[in-house]
């Protein structure tokens, strides 16, 4: 009788462990959502099904869910019974997950039905359903066939499930441009091939495929899968450089950085590239082996760029390859360093002025706008000189902040932010009192003839179109350092004039020209204009440039100085700018004894 009591109570405390153990086998579901990935969170605990309360559901909350279940990363927490209300217990209430736990009970919680919540308080998820994506089978990095990783299986997506506007999400994802298209891919083989069942519903401005808008497509019937073009690049860079406005050019496609290897390679192209990183105007495309070689990692392309209004630039590049770049291929380029100022709403020459705060925009307010420091923005555009800062209502429309900066321009200055510069606070303009300009546009309006090389000959300036000889009876070094520094080509060597038999017979652009020998146009220096011409003498002049440039060996010094200077105004204000038109007073007097 004892054994069959001992019996007994060993069955009965087996019995107990089966119980407590099935009891103990949580788990954990999502219902009424839109696909298996969303809605709302149900636990089930001591054989009862439940749900979670919580007013401070976050996205580490939710990504353990997401992550138990099997579905991805969060995309989404949601709180108020977004997928209806549940019904029995509440099981949890206010979790504090880190988002690293296995299992949304393993979180710190009050414990099991520790309140009594409302269930319109119900919690609910959007799961991304999937852990990465990838293009294959094409033939770069970024085009392929659209694969998305489900758990741990790679899944095939129907060429009818996406659109240009996810096209255009994935390619931003994978760091691989622009979207180029979306074509019809391969015909299914067989049945064996796992499918993505769900359709994708993209604005187009989704940093993630995953944060996009899905729905579950019932039927299995997909004839072709998806294959995705991007435009292959997803940033330039100037490398090796000694700033960051000169280099070789390197592009980042499909995540990985490589030298631009480009054939057709050219001064407009380089002009582009340096607008487009906010790096003013190209100076020069330096040959042989300047800025090196790199890591030996090359994408082989044509770059090109196509206007965005009237200044922003979308610039990719084609036909991309990784084979090695034959000499003379490497992309290279030395930029003028000018950034934070551009004309928008009229040509690449004219319009409204904006000016650059960080990395924000704005207009530039006209009071303090003046022509010397709209011929510094010219010459720092490539734009030749200002003709007019009087254009009316013309190109002030627009919605950006305006900036109300007093630019103090001796108007020698290469760039706009040289000049000593004062931020005054608020603006007391209106929309429509902003700062604008109409430049000559002439990048080429002067230039060197019948010499050895473009950086001597006899002077030759283009008004209004028509190229014209330079006449002058007292031609000197002072004139001659002007038309070097103006087609960047070094400083003066010599300053002379033509000899009888070589003198031209065509219009006369100029006479007379005085020049102080700082001026960055020859224009600028006191001049006769051909309509004007007096009687007397005047012969053709001619220069000698070294054709060195020199930009580039200052830039390093020049930008030092620059920052020192508005570090200095952001401490002293408007004492600085006094103290520095003091300075440049006495420097002249000295330079000029």
């Amino acid at each position: 009788m004892a054994m069959k009591g001992c019996l007994s109570a060993l069955v009965l405390w087996l019995l107990l462990l089966t119980v407590q153990v099935s009891l103990g086998d949580d788990e954990l579901k999502l219902i009424n959502g839109t696909g298996p990935c969303s809605g709302r969170v149900e636990i089930k605990h001591e054989d009862q099904w439940g749900t979670v309360c919580d007013g401070d559901w976050n996205r580490e909350d939710a990504e353990v869910v997401c992550k138990q279940v099997g579905c991805g990363s969060a995309v989404q927490a949601l709180s108020r019974a977004p997928f209806g209300e549940g019904s029995g217990p509440t099981w949890l209430y206010r979790v504090e997950c880190r988002g690293n736990e296995t299992a949304l009970w393993n979180c710190p919680h009050t414990g099991w039905d520790g309140f009594t919540c409302p269930h319109y308080f119900d919690v609910g998820v959007i799961c991304s359903g999937f852990s990465g994506l990838h293009l294959s089978g094409g033939d770069t990095a970024c085009s392929g066939h659209l694969k998305i990783k489900q758990e741990e299986t790679w899944t095939t997506v129907c060429y009818s499930y996406i659109d240009f506007n996810a096209a255009s999400v994935i390619c931003s994802e994978l760091r691989c441009g622009q979207a180029v298209d979306v074509l019809r891919g391969a015909h299914f083989r067989g049945t064996h091939e796992l499918i993505w069942q769900e359709k994708f519903h993209c604005v187009g401005n989704e940093t993630h495929l995953a944060h996009c808008p899905r729905t579950l497509q019932h039927s299995k019937v997909c004839s072709h899968d998806a294959y995705v073009l991007c435009s292959g690049y997803g940033g330039y860079r100037l490398s090796n450089g000694s700033s960051t406005c000169s280099g070789r050019v390197e592009l980042l496609h499909g995540g990985s950085w490589g030298t631009l290897c480009d054939y057709l390679w050219n001064f407009p192209a380089a002009n582009d590239l340096c607008q487009h990183l906010d790096c003013g105007v190209a100076l020069s495309i330096p040959d042989g082996q300047s800025y090196g070689r790199g890591n030996g990692s090359f994408w082989n392309g044509t770059f090109s760029c196509k206007k965005n209004g009237s200044y922003s630039r979308d610039c990719s590049v084609s036909i991309l390859d990784q084979n090695e770049c034959p000499a003379g291929n490497v992309a290279r380029v030395m930029c003028s360093g000018c950034p934070g100022g551009r004309l928008v709403n009229g040509t690449a020459c004219s319009g409204r002025v904006e000016i650059r705060h960080g990395d924000t925009w704005g207009r530039l307010c006209r009071s303090h706008w003046n022509l010397q420091a709209a011929n510094v923005l010219c010459y720092q555009l490539n734009c030749g000189y200002a003709k007019s800062i009087q254009t009316g209502d013309s190109f002030v429309d627009g919605n950006e902040p305006v900036w109300r900066d007093a630019f103090h321009c001796e108007g020698t200055e290469s760039c706009l932010w040289d000049c000593a510069q004062v931020t005054l606070g608020n603006p007391t303009c209106s929309a429509k009192e902003v700062a604008t300009v109409v430049c000559s546009g002439l990048a080429e309006s002067l230039r060197l003839s019948d010499g050895q090389s473009r950086c001597d000959g006899r002077v030759e300036i283009s008004l209004d179109g028509t190229w014209g000889r330079v006449l002058d009876d007292d031609w000197n070094i002072k004139d001659a350092h002007v038309v070097c520094r103006q087609l960047q080509c070094g400083i003066a060597k010599r300053a002379y004039y033509l000899p009888r038999s070589e003198r031209g017979i065509g219009p006369v652009g100029l006479r007379s020209v005085q020049c102080d020998g700082n001026e960055t146009q020859l224009v600028l220096c006191k001049t006769s204009h051909s309509q004007a011409l007096s009687a007397g003498i005047a012969e053709d002049v001619g220069v000698i440039c070294s054709g060195e440039l020199l930009c580039e060996k200052n830039r390093m010094s020049l930008a030092n100085l620059v920052l020192w200077s508005h570090q200095i105004l952001n401490r002293y204000g408007s004492e600085f700018v006094k103290l520095t038109y003091l300075y440049t007073i006495r420097d002249k007097s000295q330079r000029s004894k």
